[in-house]
């Protein structure tokens, strides 16, 4: 039987413990949480779980980093990485408060173009919303010019849990306009929703985004850059424009 003095053992307990560590930055896996509904980018029910969680997968396996991917409420799943319960989320926009809670990629992996959609053919620009019904879809961004509109006393907003919700709505006309981009509206149309064709675009551009992956602030910084760097390749090939173009 060995016997070890409380020193002897305070060192094995380190040792211990930093081959613990080691098995943990080391082991090549990460923990990975996004949500449904954000179609084409992000839904479980989508092939690979949608066009932004392929591009994750692709540039993953390229790295030889394994993961798992679990899709829970988006709030749910973003707390869970600010409190290092997953490793990282995606798709979301950078702004300055989330940079604060989580560290971003530095590589863009999707760029979104977004519109106003609405049930009235004869509404052209922004100012002739004022006094309008907007529908947004809960834990999405308003868009700053939208916002200016909503300042007006006379213009509505009525809130939907997801965007397909909101699209019934202005079919429906319970309300008259919300925001999409063209990835969006055209994955709705191939889901052929009835009296889909109600909706037009309104062709004065919004805003530009960016989508990215976040991760706990608390990752090995080098995973972060191992991921940008194969990224930066990744989204020139063509490997990258079939998935992200496959609507």
């Amino acid at each position: 039987m060995f016997c070890f003095t409380i020193y002897q053992k305070s060192i094995l307990f380190l040792f211990i413990l930093h081959l613990n560590c080691f098995s943990l930055e080391g082991s090549n896996s990460l923990k990975l949480v996004t949500g449904n509904d954000y179609s084409p980018y992000s839904d479980e029910k989508l092939k690979d779980g949608g066009i932004f969680s392929s591009i994750v997968k692709k540039i993953l396996i390229k790295l030889n980093i394994s993961y798992t991917l679990d899709f829970l409420p988006w709030a749910r799943g973003y707390d869970m990485v600010k409190n290092s319960k997953y490793d990282a989320t995606f798709p979301y926009v950078l702004t300055k408060e989330r940079s604060l809670e989580v560290n971003f990629s530095k590589v863009s992996l999707v760029e979104i173009k977004s519109y106003i959609f609405t049930n009235n053919k004869n509404k052209i620009n922004i100012e002739d919303f004022k006094g309008s019904i907007y529908c947004h879809s809960l834990g999405y961004f308003i868009e700053k010019p939208i916002q200016k509109i909503l300042e007006y006393n006379e213009t509505k907003k009525i809130q939907k849990f997801d965007q397909l919700s909101c699209i019934n709505s202005i079919i429906n006309f319970e309300s008259d306009f919300t925001v999409l981009n063209d990835d969006q509206y055209n994955q709705y149309k191939k889901m052929k929703i009835k009296n889909f064709n109600v909706i037009n675009k309104v062709d004065i551009l919004i805003n530009i985004n960016n989508l990215y992956i976040a991760f706990r602030k608390d990752i090995n910084g080098d995973i972060i850059k191992k991921f940008d760097e194969e990224a930066k390749n990744y989204i020139k090939t063509d490997e990258y424009n079939k998935i992200r173009y496959q609507n």
